[in-house]
């Protein structure tokens, strides 16, 4: 018996706590709406409320008020208004805990839920759900109270959204209400109506409310409906996404998705363990996957239509740590993704992300390049060979025309790169080693060269790439090479 008094005990101050804030919360938004239309009398008097309830902090409640006061001094002849409805800016916390209030006193405020009822209804171009609720408020003459409806999935979880909406309140609860004022000491409420687009549910299925009537004086809780389910159809979205997987090795990468939608939309678990999903545009999101210092794993993140209607999920994936035995690959696919430096000292990797081939290593399978110079030239190559920074071309060969030499020629040059990041789609490539030629006509005989080159390589695809470079190894050329690489 103990335990169970407890219990209950517990319960009843989780919900003192979450619903203490209602009531300032919802004067602030109504002093808010009365300043906008210039009540000012009115609007401090909800503001000072605040003042005595939960301090001149809360909500600026201090501040607004002062304003109030600046205003009625220059306006004296501000009036008081009337209550404004469906669209609360700021908030209280809900848990849902569902019991009326019980009042002993027969002089003591008290409602009576005699119905609700609810029905698809369209206000202002918009779908929604509009709710009739039937009441009947005793001894509330001249006393503000609120009719709120809270909404829930088909598992009563209630419905939060993060931004900012109208109808949310600062902690994210969805909820529709009106303030209302009792005119008599006894009176019936026959078709007091709440209204919330689909739109604003943020929620596509079966979901769930329930009606709360409260009382402003001391945020007391008159009475509670039952709940209603009924199926939230918010406008459908048209969302599509470049990729929907995104696979990366054990150092990590960048990736970009580019996203298309006729609404807004949002990231949905924008961060984890292994990465971090930001929106950087209209219509991109920038995903970073972290570096992996253990086994292999995954995880996912949903890019969803603000509204609910739909949702993409996107699977992430990582290999686990390289390590030097790893010398095969079993990748299926080469994608765009990293150059990278690492190296370790008293435990400590650094690790230095640039957004090219994927992984540790890259072959370029063929290479096809041409030039112009002293003369024109064009060069083939196959397995050039990259391993972090360092790059090996091992098969190049070439024929070119001398216009100062005037001869023909053909020549084999192997060259060893170094290879700099530069963002995520360039490096800059500095090449040496012998280039050798033979003359087939000419004023000269064969011979060698040691060549220097300086190089931009700009990848712009998944296995594709281009480069850019100045070379002299004898004669003098500038020009480009297309290339088609793969790598791990």
């Amino acid at each position: 018996m103990k335990r169970l008094q407890f219990f209950i005990t517990l319960c009843l101050i989780a919900s003192i706590n979450i619903f203490a804030d209602e009531t300032c919360d919802i004067s602030i938004n109504e002093g808010k709406k009365h300043m906008a239309k210039g009540n000012y009398s009115k609007a401090k008097e909800l503001f000072d409320f605040v003042i005595g309830e939960c301090g001149a902090e809360y909500g600026n409640a201090g501040k607004l008020s002062k304003q109030c006061d600046e205003q009625i001094k220059t306006k004296r002849n501000a009036s008081s208004g009337s209550t404004s409805t469906n669209t609360p800016s700021s908030s209280s916390s809900n848990t849902g805990t569902k019991q009326s209030s019980s009042n002993t006193s027969s002089s003591a405020p008290s409602v009576i839920i005699k119905s609700v009822t609810y029905e698809d209804a369209t206000v202002n171009g918009a779908k929604g759900l509009r709710i009739h609720v039937q009441f009947s408020a005793r001894n509330m003459k001249n006393k503000d109270g609120w009719c709120i409806a809270w909404f829930a999935n088909e598992n009563k979880n209630y419905l939060k959204y993060n931004g900012t909406s109208s109808y949310a309140n600062t902690n994210g609860y969805i909820w529709a209400y009106k303030a209302f004022k009792p005119t008599t000491a006894n009176q019936l409420y026959k078709d007091y109506t709440l209204f919330i687009p689909y739109d604003e549910l943020r929620y596509t299925g079966t979901a769930q409310f329930f009606v709360e009537i409260k009382a402003k004086d001391g945020d007391k809780n008159l009475t509670t409906s039952s709940w209603y389910s009924f199926e939230s159809t918010p406008t459908p979205a048209n969302l599509s996404v470049s990729k929907n997987a995104i696979s990366s090795s054990s150092y990590g990468s960048t990736e970009y998705i580019t996203v298309t939608c006729d609404q807004p939309w949002e990231i949905q678990y924008a961060s984890g363990d292994m990465y971090t999903a930001t929106k950087t545009g209209d219509n991109t999101v920038k995903v970073e996957i972290k570096p992996n210092l253990g086994d292999s794993r995954s995880d996912f993140f949903n890019i969803k239509a603000s509204n609910g209607s739909k949702s993409i999920r996107i699977n992430l994936s990582q290999y686990a740590k390289s390590t030097s035995s790893s010398s095969s690959s079993s990748s299926s696919s080469y994608r765009s993704s990293s150059y990278r430096s690492t190296r370790s000292y008293k435990g400590y990797e650094a690790l230095h992300d640039y957004n090219l081939m994927n992984g540790d290593w890259e072959v370029d399978w063929m290479t096809i390049e041409m030039g112009i110079g002293t003369g024109y030239e064009l060069e083939w190559s196959f397995f050039n060979v990259r391993w972090s920074f360092l790059k090996i071309e091992p098969v190049q060969m070439g024929i070119g025309i001398d216009f100062i030499s005037d001869s023909f020629y053909f020549y084999y040059q192997p060259e060893f790169k170094f290879v700099f990041p530069w963002d995520d789609e360039f490096a800059v490539e500095i090449g040496v080693g012998p280039s050798i030629k033979a003359e087939i006509s000419g004023k000269r005989g064969s011979y060698a060269w040691f060549v220097t080159e300086a190089a931009i390589r700009h990848h712009w695809g998944t296995t594709c790439s281009t480069t850019y470079f100045m070379r002299y190894d004898g004669t003098f050329n500038i020009g480009a090479s297309f290339n088609i690489s793969s790598g791990y």
